[in-house]
C-alpha cells in the first residue's frame, strides 16, 4: 500500500550526512588551521561559503508526486514539473563494468522537455513507491535494463522452486 498523494519528501538524512561530512571535513581542518594559527580566514570563509551553499542544495531537493504529475527539484536547483501524460518514456539505465553495475539511473523523459535524472537513492522509500505506483495507474511502462530482466527472473524462477 502506498501513501496517499499528493506527497513530498526531502532526501535522507544519510545524504545530508555523507555530503555534509564531505564538504564540512575541509571547513573544520581550515578552522582548525586558522584556530591554531597556520591557516588565514580566507579558508575557513570560502570553505564556510561552501559548506553553507551545499547544506542549503540538499536541503532544496526534493522529489513531489501528485495525482496527474510530478514535481522534482535537482540538487543545484534545477526544477522539472511533469505531468504523467506527457512521459514518453521511463526506464533505468545502467553502465555495467565487468559482474557488477557502475551506475544506474532512472531516467525520464517528456514531450518537450530535455530527459532528466531522478535520483531514487537519495529519498525514502515511501516516497519512491508512490512515483511507481502513479506511474503504472497512469500507464507508463519502466524500462529495465535486459540484463536486470534476466537476473530478477532468474531470482523469481529460484524463489519458486523453494518449498
Amino acid at each position: 500500500m502506498t501513501a496517499a498523494l499528493p506527497i513530498a519528501s526531502g532526501v535522507r538524512w544519510r545524504v545530508h550526512l555523507v555530503f555534509g561530512g564531505l564538504v564540512g571535513l575541509p571547513f573544520g581542518l581550515a578552522l582548525a588551521a586558522w584556530v591554531s594559527g597556520t591557516g588565514s580566514a580566507g579558508g575557513v570563509l570560502i570553505s564556510g561559503v561552501v559548506l553553507a551553499l551545499t547544506l542549503a542544495s540538499l536541503a532544496a531537493w526534493r522529489l513531489e508526486v501528485g495525482d496527474s504529475g510530478l514535481r522534482y527539484r535537482a540538487p543545484l536547483g534545477m526544477l522539472h514539473h511533469v505531468r504523467y501524460d506527457d512521459i514518453e518514456r521511463a526506464a533505468f539505465e545502467s553502465s555495467r563494468g565487468g559482474a557488477s553495475p557502475r551506475f544506474a539511473r532512472f531516467r525520464l523523459t517528456a514531450r518537450n522537455q530535455p530527459p532528466f535524472t531522478v535520483s531514487l537513492r537519495a529519498f525514502p522509500q515511501p516516497v519512491v513507491a508512490a512515483l511507481f505506483a502513479a506511474l503504472r495507474r497512469h500507464g507508463v511502462p519502466v524500462g529495465l535494463p535486459a540484463q536486470w530482466q534476466a537476473e530478477f527472473a532468474a531470482r523469481r524462477s529460484e524463489q519458486e522452486r523453494r518449498p
